[in-house]
């Protein structure tokens, strides 16, 4: 039997899932599709498709060097070739590189009508592995007057190279002045992030956007340096560099109504982005990934950073293609919004002006690499697959149909055609249960697992990863059919709470959610922003339904999307010497095939790697490592999105993991000579502390909520005995002795951890038991003393054991207003609360009472003008809304310096602007060379993390007291 599983009956014969509900999705369908243009065409992987007025001719560059032309006809039966760059270009050091590799972008001259002129980004082939300084470089070629025209390969003139590596950035824009801009990358691999430290440092051309005048040259180079560069007077830096702190911006563009630049910039492991450019700007690479610090000790470049103009996390889109803003005369509903797409799952957003409100438009199978305006100014999509059309964006003309489906998408757990009997809780037939080895923390609960895969059509697990056909980039063992669900019913002393469906729609995973009724007759499917529940069953404690983006943040790509059902938890390791697993069973009975990477029938074992084993089973390094597996290696792995290279997979060696020793990369809450993991020292693990927190500084930021004693302690045996140390043996909690205490005043992150150590030994929980008991009488009272430190990185450690209604629970980063509506606020405490400098320093922007600071919104009134719960948004949501007054303004003065902040007070001759830091800096009009507002607040988001439940209540109880006169 599987541990907390429920045991799962073997089918005497598989019967074919013909019940299935599952078609479309539940939302509205999108305005626009993807159609072909020019569909008697087709090319080779290509990149780049560019208009040109004066020839009245498309030209299209594919990826392996090849550049073609042909006329403005719908009807067009060929293109011609332009120029094949590899077999036709010479100009290289042939001691070092063998030609032209690939070709990312060209663009026009904006005279070329009378000069001819177009500009290539070449990436050349070196002879030996590795970098080549050279290998990223731009020429100049002349058209020539043929019919159909040339490319004159003696024509070409090298205008600027830069190391080549991995992110070569590489795409051309001219802008309104007439320069020509020039994306860069950090020219290496995606781990560890700027290998280089390129990111935040000017004096190369690295990470960059890059602006040179080409209708110049000087005796060194072919270009000029424009004299309002903002990097030509700083010394050491490179006067090319316009802005820089990109990790490889792919594709630029230029408003052409007013001349704004924006970028998409493909982000590292969490975060994808797009940025309006500004001179001098610096947009964070790689001290931030977007909003998030990733490198805190990095040194920060001339410029301050700038925030994204939108950010896209990794379960919506993972490698962003940058578009251009839209000034066609079709979709004028579209007028003035910038379009972009990703390369990996084939959306395209539009994101209106001052906002960073973006908005899904369309979808397709379709590798987005470029979106450019046609001869009409009309959305032209490239996607980069072999033999592939280019793609016009038009009207949904099956809106209707989609719309029905969605109409029709099952909205209750028993339309699904999952169940036979949802009551009973009775899979239909054809819906395969199964039980895994070792499941997720989840607070407590049970779950219960099914796979369902369309007619008799089987999963495809392969003995080493092989790309997916659907999602671009990734290489999985796992290949579904489409149609295939995962369904997961998650319950708590025999209560069903949801059941989580994850539907394969043949070219990504949908997540959905159903919440049981209190009846337990069916479940009613869940917002797709989830919703919170309380859960009378557990003694009233609170349950997060995840929303469907939060669903696919663990359900990733990286991690093989299906956490459950994979060869590693169907075959523990008890399993490898008897009895036949979960595993062998699937593949009997003709749920699953296994193949070689050659596609030849594989023994199923050769597709496990090492398993994990079974709660409580194996040796105490298999036991925690089963553990870490289970519940951290589907964000904690290469390129899944931490922002780390930590990786906690079951299979990592100790090296591949980059834990024991590791210095913590975002936090260290205080403990004094920290690793990620210290062998030997428990109390000086920050993971271990991060694992046994409730609020501050919690892993997993997103599923459990509770603590998990059991495998806190398993893990501080774990890492005691890594130094050679005997794990103590196990007291029954009877027999815990209660630990000596330091000074409680001054206890410090290690004392606190050493105390919660022997707490987590002498829980009941320790020993295999739930959670959901009361702790020993000497141990609650020592808990609550803790629990209440005025120190949240102390009494964090300490608020799980106290009953739900006994304790200090912070809001965390998913509060909702339904967190505090029921509580009874203190408007002296929260009055006590906002003026308290030494934690929401509330006073010092706003006024409020008649006290405080008038640098941000007058407060003396808002309890008039706004009821509890917007206040509340307001508060955990800073950035939802905010009037034009308060608007962030991003400044850039005729000395190159970007001020950002708040305008205070302005006159037509000067203005007084509050900097993020509390500065006030007064500018003459004549001092400001640009100037845009952000829909971004000043106001530090995060603060209800770090407030209770019923700290938030007293703050707006007494917010609401604020009436004014």
């Amino acid at each position: 039997a599987f541990a907390q599983e429920p045991a799962a009956a073997v089918p005497t014969g598989r019967a074919p899932w013909v019940s299935s509900r599952f078609q479309g999705v539940p939302d509205s369908p999108l305005p626009l599709s993807l159609i072909p243009a020019f569909s008697n065409l087709k090319f080779r992987d290509p990149m780049q498709v560019r208009w040109q007025p004066a020839l009245q001719r498309y030209f299209v560059c594919e990826l392996k060097g090849r550049i073609y032309s042909f006329p403005d006809d719908e009807s067009v039966l060929q293109a011609d070739l332009a120029i094949d760059l590899p077999a036709e270009v010479s100009s290289f050091d042939a001691s070092r590189s063998t030609g032209v590799k690939e070709v990312y972008s060209f663009v026009f001259d904006p005279d070329f009508a009378t000069n001819r002129f177009v500009y290539v980004c070449l990436i050349l082939n070196g002879r030996t592995e590795g970098t080549l300084p050279d290998g990223s470089r731009i020429s100049r070629f002349r058209v020539t007057d043929a019919n159909p025209p040339r490319l004159d390969p003696q024509s070409e003139l090298p205008i600027l190279t830069w190391l080549s590596g991995g992110h070569n950035g590489c795409d051309l824009a001219f802008d309104q002045s007439g320069c020509l801009l020039i994306s860069t990358g950090d020219a290496t691999a995606p781990s560890p992030p700027d290998e280089l430290q390129t990111g935040q440092n000017v004096s190369d051309l690295l990470s960059s956007i890059l602006r040179i005048d080409v209708r110049g040259s000087t005796s060194q180079q072919p270009y000029r340096i424009p004299a309002d560069n903002p990097f030509v007077d700083l010394a050491g830096a490179r006067p090319e560099v316009w802005a820089y702190g990109f990790r490889n911006p792919w594709r630029i563009s230029v408003d052409s109504a007013t001349g704004a630049v924006h970028t998409g910039d493909v982000g590292w492991e969490k975060w994808e982005l797009i940025h309006q450019v500004v001179r001098g700007g610096n947009y964070g690479w790689s001290v931030r990934e977007g909003h998030e610090l990733i490198q805190p000790n990095a040194a920060v470049g001339p410029t301050p950073i700038l925030p994204p103009r939108a950010v896209l996390p990794h379960a919506e889109a993972a490698s962003v293609t940058g578009g251009y803003v839209y000034r066609g005369q079709r979709l004028q509903w579209l007028t003035g919004q910038y379009l972009f797409g990703d390369w990996i799952s084939g959306q395209i957003w539009s994101l209106p002006p001052d906002t960073d409100n973006y908005q899904r438009i369309a979808s397709g199978q379709l590798r987005v690499i470029a979106i450019v305006p046609d001869s009409a100014g009309e959305p032209l999509v490239v996607s980069h697959q072999s033999l592939t059309s280019l793609y016009r964006l038009v009207p949904n003309a099956d809106f209707e149909v989609q719309q029905r489906q969605a109409t029709d998408f099952p909205r209750r757990l028993s339309e699904t055609g999952l169940f036979r009997d949802t009551t009973k809780h009775e899979w239909a037939s054809g819906v395969r249960p199964f039980g895994i080895a070792h499941p997720m923390w989840q607070d407590g609960t049970e779950s219960q697992h099914a796979v369902a895969l369309p007619d008799s059509s089987r999963l495809t697990v392969y003995d080493s990863p092989r790309p997916l056909e659907s999602v671009a980039m990734f290489n999985s063992r796992l290949h579904y059919p489409a149609g295939a669900v995962l369904a997961k019913t998650v319950s708590v002393a025999d209560c069903r709470i949801e059941t989580q469906v994850l539907h394969f729609d043949g070219r990504q995973w949908q997540a959905y959610s159903y919440v049981w009724n209190p009846q337990q007759t069916d479940a009613e499917l869940a917002p797709a922003a989830g919703q919170q529940l309380t859960l009378p069953a557990a003694g009233g404690v609170s349950w997060r339904i995840h929303s469907r983006t939060e669903c696919l943040q663990c359900h990733n790509p990286w991690a093989e999307t299906t956490l459950a059902l994979q060869p590693e938890q169907l075959h523990p390791a008890a399993a490898a010497g008897g009895a036949e697993s979960e595993w062998q069973r699937l593949v009997r009975d003709g749920y699953v095939q296994t193949r070689t990477a050659d596609g030849e029938t594989a023994d199923p074992l050769s597709c496990v790697r090492r398993s994990v084993t079974e709660v409580g089973q194996g040796t105490l390094e298999q036991q925690a490592r089963s553990w870490l597996h289970a519940n951290c290696s589907h964000c904690h792995q290469p390129n899944a999105g931490t922002g780390l290279s930590l990786s906690l997979r079951m299979w990592d060696a100790d090296a591949e993991m980059s834990a024991w020793g590791k210095v913590p990369q975002k936090g260290t809450f205080g403990i004094s000579q920290p690793g990620l993991l210290v062998r030997g020292s428990p109390h000086q693990s920050v993971l271990l502390y991060r694992v046994g927190s409730s609020s501050v500084g919690r892993m997993p930021h997103i599923g459990s909520r509770e603590v998990d004693f059991a495998g806190a302690d398993l893990l501080t045996r774990w890492i005691r005995s890594a130094a050679g140390e005997t794990p103590a043996a196990v007291q029954s909690p009877q027999d815990a002795a209660q630990p000596e205490l330091p000074d409680l005043a001054a206890i410090t992150t290690e004392q606190a951890l050493a105390v919660a150590a022997t707490l987590w030994r002498s829980h009941p929980a320790a020993d295999g038991k739930t959670s959901n008991v009361a702790a020993p009488e000497q141990m609650m009272t020592l808990a609550l003393t803790l629990a209440r430190s005025e120190n949240a990185v102390v009494s964090s450690l300490f608020e799980g054991f106290l009953p739900s209604d006994q304790r200090v629970r912070r809001l965390g980063p998913g509060a909702v207003y339904a967190d505090v509506a029921r509580l009874d606020g203190d408007a002296e405490r929260g009055r006590a609360l906002f003026f308290d400098q030494r934690r929401l320093q509330c006073s010092k922007c706003h006024q409020a009472g008649g006290v405080g600071s008038p640098n941000g919104p007058d407060l003396n009134e808002v309890g008039r003008t706004s009821g509890p719960e917007r206040l509340f948004e307001s508060i955990t949501d800073p950035d939802r809304e905010i009037s034009d007054r308060w608007k962030t303004q991003v400044i850039v003065t005729t000395a190159g310096t970007i001020l950002t902040g708040v305008v205070l007070r302005e006159s037509p001759d000067a203005l007084d602007l509050l900097t993020a830091e509390g500065h006030r800096v007064p500018l003459r009009t004549g001092e400001i060379e640009e100037r845009r507002a952000e829909v971004k607040s000043l106001m530090p988001s995060g603060m209800a993390a770090q407030l209770t439940a019923q700290e938030m209540s007293d703050l707006l109880s007494w917010l609401m007291t604020l009436r004014g006169r």
